[in-house]
């Protein structure tokens, strides 16, 4: 017979990357979760191993920047070498090259780290801070939504059935999932003709682990061996005409033997453990939805593209993201449901434009089998450029003839750009800024100096308003004070370097007062049309930028004013 237990607010189905992130993110935002997965045990392997800046900075967010700093490491220069001719090097080339950050941008480069380690870092912290495990071995049998609730039918390792209920179900479990297809969205694209490429990891002794090593091209064979966080382990690409990759997928033998014979290397090179191997075959697919009623997708349950561009798991993360705070505030009564619809209309013409671009360089990879300096990465696939400019709910009072972002148009405006100098707009990443002097601690206690990164947050929105007089920041302030819901707002009065250190504080004074000691304020945010304010969202977006208080009143009442 079936069990009946009380149940948390949200069910997160699927462990991966974008499921942790929505379980650590909707917890952040006050709403309780279950997460669980079908597997038994953890998932091995890098596989999705490269962390673009803009993930860097959602991390941040999260408050997990540092374990994963510690571990993670730059994209180290490529060494190539001919097929059969062992390691005499036949050139080098950076797949991403090193570029310095700066104050607006203080992520600017690819990281490696393996999916097994960032799922070790976000479990730990589910786990340890907010006592919320992953549940392995359990898997979701069946639902059926109501108007107010979801009803789950779930098995656990044990073979323990459950009926449950709960506010709302996410699926996260991957394009092999059963959540989109029990919700009967499309899936709609292609499986590439691409089908000889094996993936995995390899212990290798012999190989510089400073270099990431390349034998031969697409054209005919193509041996890729990337250096990992884990010493001596290598993640591998073995692709080409010749490949049989349905039998090297389960002979590891035979691929060890494949290695051996490609490269030439003899016995400086020895060929240690397999520890996992697939037989890999891109698909390019995408719902035409990501959700309805109480259920909705993130990650790979909603698109799937090819590895090229290292964009899967970055791209799920960020729908994560997306969608964790828009539900908290649903469903904590503090906003109407219709504010989900804009999950689906900000995260679309995204996805699109990624499909595209991955698409294009898998088939410039291997298909019009360019040299291995196809490979080069960077320019938009850093996801700084991602913004959600055409949104409904995003207010921009600057005048700017030129961006007209109509329901008329038959194309969205470049959601993936690249432009990183070009002027900034709601709807854009929001740009760090380093050297504030915090100016509202007590004279007791000595200066702080703080970045914005540090002031915005995954659970409340931030506005920064930028005017030399607190009078005016009082009266920017006043009205939001009490048409917000409370704790859900973060005021941050941002003055320049020469506004001076003795500030008399209003009624309606900002929660921090800080000086632009560097300028880098300023720059980044460098506003048109007499606005002064910004609004941050919770997922690191600029919600709105706005003259005064009634272009305030109008973001927030598209946020919170029609629940």
């Amino acid at each position: 017979m079936p069990v009946h237990t009380k149940h948390p607010e949200v069910l997160v189905v699927g462990a991966g990357p974008s499921g942790l992130v929505l379980a650590l993110s909707l917890i952040q935002n006050g709403v309780s979760v279950r997460i669980i997965d079908r597997n038994p045990e953890l998932r091995a392997g890098q596989r999705g191993a490269g962390i673009m800046p803009r993930s860097m900075e959602l991390f941040e967010l999260l408050g997990l920047s540092k374990p994963i700093l510690d571990i993670g490491f730059v994209t180290p220069p490529v060494k190539t070498y001919d097929l059969h001719k062992g390691l005499e090097c036949s050139g080098t080339f950076e797949i991403a090259p090193y570029m310095e950050p700066t104050a607006a941008f203080p992520y600017l480069n690819i990281l490696c780290l393996g999916q097994d380690h960032l799922e070790t870092i976000l479990r730990r912290e589910l786990e340890e801070k907010y006592h919320c495990p992953v549940e392995l071995g359990t898997e979701l049998l069946s639902f059926s939504q109501e108007k107010d609730y979801v009803s789950a039918k779930l098995r656990t390792l044990d073979g323990t059935e459950q009926d449950l209920t709960f506010s709302w179900l996410l699926g996260a479990d991957g394009a092999r999932g059963v959540v989109r297809k029990m919700l009967g969205l499309s899936f709609l694209g292609e499986t590439s003709n691409i089908d000889k490429i094996v993936v995995g990891d390899i212990f290798v002794e012999g190989l510089e682990q400073e270099f990431w090593h390349m034998w031969g091209d697409a054209g005919s064979t193509l041996i890729s061996l990337r250096p990992t966080e884990t010493p001596s382990l290598f993640n591998f690409i073995l692709t080409g005409k010749n490949i049989d990759n349905a039998s090297m997928s389960h002979d590891l033998d035979g691929l060890r033997d494949s290695f051996i014979r490609c490269t030439g290397a003899g016995d400086s090179v020895k060929w240690g453990k397999i520890t996992w191997v697939s037989n890999y075959r891109p698909n390019i697919r995408m719902v035409g939805s990501f959700g309805e009623g109480r259920v909705f997708l993130a990650g790979d349950s909603a698109h799937v593209h090819s590895f090229t561009g290292g964009q899967g798991m970055n791209t799920g993360i960020q729908d994560s993201f997306n969608l964790a705070w828009k539900l908290a505030l649903v469903q904590r009564g503090l906003a109407s449901p219709s504010l989900l619809r804009t999950y689906t209309e900000e995260r679309l013409p995204v996805i699109a434009e990624m499909l595209n671009q991955t698409t294009v360089l898998l088939k410039q990879t291997f298909i019009k089998k360019e040299k291995p300096s196809a490979w080069r990465r960077g320019g938009s696939l850093l996801q700084l450029g991602v913004n959600y400019r055409w949104s409904s709910v995003i207010v921009d009072e600057q005048s700017d003839d030129e961006d007209d972002y109509s329901d008329d148009e038959d194309d969205f405006p470049d959601s993936y750009g690249e432009d990183l100098g070009a002027q900034l707009r709601a709807g854009d990443r929001a740009p760090d800024a380093p050297g504030l002097l915090n100016l509202t601690l007590e004279e007791d206690r000595p200066a702080t100096m703080k970045r914005l990164f540090e002031l915005f947050g995954a659970s409340y929105h931030t506005i920064l308003v930028f005017v030399w007089d607190l009078h005016r920041c009082s009266t920017i302030l006043k009205g939001i004070s009490s048409s917000c819901p409370k704790g859900l707002i973060r005021t941050v009065q941002i003055v320049r370097a020469d506004f001076g250190r003795h500030v008399e504080f209003g009624p309606f004074c900002a929660d921090y007062t800080v000086e632009d000691t560097r300028g880098h304020a300023y720059d980044a945010y460098s506003l048109t049309e007499g606005c002064h304010a910004v609004v941050v969202r919770p997922d690191g977006f600029i919600g709105a930028i706005v003259q005064d208080n009634n272009g305030l009143r109008k973001y927030f009442h598209g946020i919170f004013g029609s629940n």
